[in-house]
């Protein structure tokens, strides 16, 4: 029998996010405006984004090239508020 998976926590997910930033070098880009940061809109803003840069993403694999992740990097931030 497969062990369950833990999930991990927010602040085990925001430990990971801050480790990837450090490694490759990554720098958020400029914060969006202060209402485009509030709970509601922000979900939105990522559904949006995610969508585009998923099939962009799809795009890039097709022709043979990995994604480098700073795409997913920057959406979790905008999930979190934080750009």
């Amino acid at each position: 029998m497969a062990e369950k998976e833990k999930k991990l926590t927010t602040r085990e997910m925001d430990a990971l996010w801050r480790k990837n930033q450090q490694e490759e070098g990554w720098r958020l880009p400029k914060k969006a405006e202060w209402y485009l940061r509030l709970p509601i809109v922000r979900y939105f803003r990522w559904y949006r984004l995610n969508l585009a840069v998923a099939r962009h993403n799809r795009g890039w694999m097709r022709v043979g090239l990995i994604p480098t992740g700073y795409d997913s990097w920057v959406l979790y931030a905008i999930y979190r508020g934080w750009c």
